[in-house]
Protein backbone atom coordinates (compact mmCIF):
# COMPACT_ATOMS: atom_id res chain seq x y z
CA UNK A 1 0.00 0.00 0.00
CA UNK A 2 1.37 3.41 -0.91
CA UNK A 3 2.46 5.92 1.72
CA UNK A 4 -0.21 8.36 0.64
CA UNK A 5 -3.02 5.80 0.85
CA UNK A 6 -1.91 4.76 4.35
CA UNK A 7 -1.65 8.45 5.24
CA UNK A 8 -5.20 9.12 4.01
CA UNK A 9 -6.54 6.16 5.99
CA UNK A 10 -4.68 7.35 9.09
CA UNK A 11 -5.96 10.93 8.62
CA UNK A 12 -9.52 9.64 8.19
CA UNK A 13 -9.25 7.62 11.36
CA UNK A 14 -7.59 10.44 13.30
CA UNK A 15 -10.10 13.09 12.17
CA UNK A 16 -12.80 11.17 14.00
CA UNK A 17 -15.88 12.47 12.22
CA UNK A 18 -17.25 12.51 8.66
CA UNK A 19 -14.93 14.47 6.40
CA UNK A 20 -14.72 15.46 2.76
CA UNK A 21 -11.65 14.73 0.64
CA UNK A 22 -10.70 18.42 0.91
CA UNK A 23 -10.73 18.32 4.70
CA UNK A 24 -8.77 15.08 4.72
CA UNK A 25 -6.22 16.50 2.28
CA UNK A 26 -5.56 19.33 4.76
CA UNK A 27 -5.36 16.86 7.64
CA UNK A 28 -3.02 14.53 5.73
CA UNK A 29 -0.80 17.44 4.66
CA UNK A 30 -0.36 18.55 8.26
CA UNK A 31 0.47 15.01 9.36
CA UNK A 32 2.96 14.57 6.51
CA UNK A 33 4.72 17.85 7.27
CA UNK A 34 4.92 17.01 10.97
CA UNK A 35 6.40 13.63 10.11
CA UNK A 36 9.11 15.21 7.94
CA UNK A 37 7.77 14.21 4.53
CA UNK A 38 9.50 15.58 1.45
CA UNK A 39 8.27 18.52 -0.58
CA UNK A 40 7.28 16.17 -3.40
CA UNK A 41 5.15 14.05 -1.07
CA UNK A 42 3.49 17.05 0.54
CA UNK A 43 2.75 18.67 -2.82
CA UNK A 44 1.21 15.43 -4.10
CA UNK A 45 -1.49 15.50 -1.40
CA UNK A 46 -4.46 17.12 -3.12
CA UNK A 47 -8.21 16.80 -2.63
CA UNK A 48 -8.38 14.95 -5.94
CA UNK A 49 -5.69 12.41 -5.00
CA UNK A 50 -7.24 11.94 -1.54
CA UNK A 51 -10.66 11.32 -3.13
CA UNK A 52 -9.10 8.61 -5.30
CA UNK A 53 -7.50 6.96 -2.27
CA UNK A 54 -10.80 7.12 -0.39
CA UNK A 55 -12.58 5.37 -3.26
CA UNK A 56 -9.89 2.67 -3.26
CA UNK A 57 -10.19 2.29 0.52
CA UNK A 58 -13.98 1.99 0.11
CA UNK A 59 -13.53 -0.70 -2.56
CA UNK A 60 -11.34 -2.59 -0.09
CA UNK A 61 -13.88 -2.22 2.73
CA UNK A 62 -11.73 0.16 4.78
CA UNK A 63 -13.76 3.39 4.35
CA UNK A 64 -17.34 4.31 3.58
CA UNK A 65 -19.44 7.33 2.75
CA UNK A 66 -21.34 8.42 5.85
CA UNK A 67 -23.27 11.29 4.31
CA UNK A 68 -23.07 13.91 1.60
CA UNK A 69 -22.89 17.67 1.91
CA UNK A 70 -23.79 20.24 -0.69
CA UNK A 71 -20.79 21.99 -2.22
CA UNK A 72 -22.27 25.32 -3.28
CA UNK A 73 -19.19 26.31 -5.25
CA UNK A 74 -19.51 23.28 -7.53
CA UNK A 75 -23.26 22.83 -7.10
CA UNK A 76 -23.05 19.16 -6.27
CA UNK A 77 -23.17 16.78 -3.34
CA UNK A 78 -19.77 15.87 -1.92
CA UNK A 79 -19.24 12.64 0.03
CA UNK A 80 -18.21 12.76 3.69
CA UNK A 81 -16.10 9.74 4.56
CA UNK A 82 -15.59 7.72 7.73
CA UNK A 83 -13.61 4.56 8.45
CA UNK A 84 -15.56 1.36 7.78
CA UNK A 85 -16.89 -0.42 10.83
CA UNK A 86 -14.68 -3.01 12.51
CA UNK A 87 -11.51 -1.82 10.76
CA UNK A 88 -8.35 -2.25 12.81
CA UNK A 89 -6.51 0.83 14.09
CA UNK A 90 -3.99 2.21 11.61
CA UNK A 91 -0.66 3.53 12.85
CA UNK A 92 0.79 6.74 11.47
CA UNK A 93 2.83 5.81 8.39
CA UNK A 94 6.47 6.78 8.04
CA UNK A 95 7.09 8.99 5.00
CA UNK A 96 9.49 7.80 2.32
CA UNK A 97 13.01 9.24 2.51
CA UNK A 98 13.62 12.64 0.98
CA UNK A 99 14.39 16.22 1.84
CA UNK A 100 11.81 17.34 4.44
CA UNK A 101 9.29 19.94 3.32
CA UNK A 102 10.03 21.93 6.46
CA UNK A 103 13.68 22.18 7.38
CA UNK A 104 14.12 23.28 10.95
CA UNK A 105 16.91 25.74 11.61
CA UNK A 106 18.16 25.85 15.16
CA UNK A 107 19.15 29.51 14.81
CA UNK A 108 15.76 30.42 13.32
CA UNK A 109 13.92 28.47 16.02
CA UNK A 110 15.87 30.24 18.75
CA UNK A 111 15.18 33.64 17.19
CA UNK A 112 11.47 32.82 16.97
CA UNK A 113 11.41 31.66 20.59
CA UNK A 114 13.08 34.91 21.65
CA UNK A 115 10.59 36.99 19.67
CA UNK A 116 7.69 35.07 21.16
CA UNK A 117 9.06 35.48 24.68
CA UNK A 118 9.49 39.24 24.15
CA UNK A 119 6.00 39.51 22.68
CA UNK A 120 4.62 37.58 25.64
CA UNK A 121 6.39 39.83 28.12
CA UNK A 122 5.11 42.92 26.29
CA UNK A 123 1.59 41.52 26.30
CA UNK A 124 1.74 40.75 30.03
CA UNK A 125 3.00 44.23 30.91
CA UNK A 126 0.29 45.77 28.72
CA UNK A 127 -2.38 43.67 30.43
CA UNK A 128 -1.08 44.64 33.89
CA UNK A 129 -1.16 48.32 32.91
CA UNK A 130 -4.66 47.98 31.47
CA UNK A 131 -5.88 46.21 34.61
CA UNK A 132 -4.50 49.03 36.78
CA UNK A 133 -6.19 51.62 34.57
CA UNK A 134 -9.46 49.68 34.70
CA UNK A 135 -9.30 49.46 38.51
CA UNK A 136 -8.67 53.23 38.76
CA UNK A 137 -11.57 53.87 36.37
CA UNK A 138 -13.91 51.69 38.44
CA UNK A 139 -12.84 53.36 41.68
CA UNK A 140 -13.40 56.85 40.23
CA UNK A 141 -16.83 55.98 38.94
CA UNK A 142 -17.79 54.04 42.05
CA UNK A 143 -16.86 57.09 44.14
CA UNK A 144 -18.90 59.38 41.86
CA UNK A 145 -21.85 56.93 41.95
CA UNK A 146 -21.72 56.83 45.75
CA UNK A 147 -21.64 60.65 45.86
CA UNK A 148 -24.72 60.85 43.66
CA UNK A 149 -26.51 58.27 45.78
CA UNK A 150 -25.57 60.18 48.92
CA UNK A 151 -23.55 57.30 50.40
CA UNK A 152 -20.12 58.81 50.50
Amino acid sequence: MSYQRRLVEYALQRYGKPATATILADEATGIAISAGASVAVVESITAKSVAGHLRTLADRGRARIATRVRDEANRRAVPCWVPAQNVAHVDEPTPPPGVPAVVRSTRAEKAMEELMREAGEDAISTLVRMQAEMNAFIQRHQKRYNELKGVG
